[in-house]
């Protein structure tokens, strides 16, 4: 299977994705990774040949727009602030996206981070392609773990994610409606999350589900927690960093961690033929097949 990540953001934000791809290609996967301008030196260190793909983060985080605008006195100036940083970039990762996929023949899966999915999943849909994000601590509606401090109870919880999503969908709606638009793609109403939930699309979740017990329960196999995403030693070892890899988890904590409770690491094939396609970087774990590919229109 051929899978092209579209990584953008931070060193933080890409590097756990990074994990990933390495750990696809390990198991016979082809992965065209395209990063952050700036944190092409980072990937192509760790020998994924990557290409650079939206905008420079550092410049983005360094701008007048983040340092200045977003700490304004004025809140009408920090909402404008904000609602064009959650945008940034969105115009030249659709258009580097497009051409990536054209020069690579297509792909099966488009891979994403947090950042930047809105624009991944409307190309993805645009060309009739599975996507997966991976999220590095919980961004969805949920009963269990809430957005804010002091809000306790499911029905209130729920009611906390729901008002946050409302206010992320203010800031990019009009955003994500122009990408869809230069897509071919009609304009939409409703929010990402619902449209990726619709569309079947599986958000990894990349963090340890001991963090946030009952969480996993209540979302399921499309919403997986596998546990946090590292390199390992020999990667370190490309990029200077010494020391050990987290050590195991015990097997109970490892049972919690795969795409499916009961179900047994390596009993699924890849419809391609080539090993399990892995989204974590111990041995021994794979997920479900994807829901069938859509078609646009």
């Amino acid at each position: 299977m051929r899978h092209v990540m579209a990584l953008v953001g931070s060193r933080g934000d890409v590097q756990p994705a990074l994990a990933v791809a390495l750990e696809l290609r390990r198991r016979g996967h082809e992965v065209v990774t395209g990063v952050a301008p700036n944190l092409v030196p980072l990937a192509a260190r760790l020998g994924l040949d990557p290409v650079p793909l939206g905008i420079d983060s550092a410049a983005l985080l360094g701008s007048d727009l983040v340092r200045r605008d977003l700490r304004s006195g004025s809140p009408v100036r920090r909402v404008r602030a904000l609602r064009a940083i959650s945008s940034a970039g969105w115009d030249e990762l659709r258009t580097g996206l497009l051409a990536l996929l054209d020069d690579v023949g297509g792909a099966d899966t488009v891979v994403t981070g947090l950042l930047g999915q809105e624009v991944a999943a409307a190309v993805a849909e645009s060309r009739g392609l599975r996507m997966a994000a991976l999220h590095y601590c919980p961004v969805r509606s949920n009963g269990t773990v809430s957005p804010v401090n002091g809000v306790r109870g499911p029905a209130a919880t729920r009611a906390a994610w729901a008002l946050g999503e409302r206010v992320r969908w203010g800031l990019t709606r009009r955003a994500e409606n122009e990408q869809r638009v230069e897509l071919g793609l009609g304009s939409t109403r409703v929010h990402l999350p619902t449209r990726l939930r619709d569309a079947g699309a599986v958000e990894v979740q990349a963090y340890d589900p001991v963090l946030v017990p009952g969480l996993a329960d209540e979302w399921g196999p499309r919403r997986p927690l596998i546990g946090f995403l590292a390199l390992d030693d020999d990667a370190r070892a490309r990029l200077g960093e010494a020391g050990s890899a987290p050590a195991p988890a015990p097997a109970s904590t490892r049972a919690s961690t795969n795409w499916r409770r009961g179900w047994t690491p390596g009993t699924r094939p890849s419809t391609s033929g080539s090993a399990p396609c892995p989204w974590r970087t111990r041995p021994g774990c794979s997920p479900p097949s994807p829901p069938p590919a859509r078609t646009s229109g």
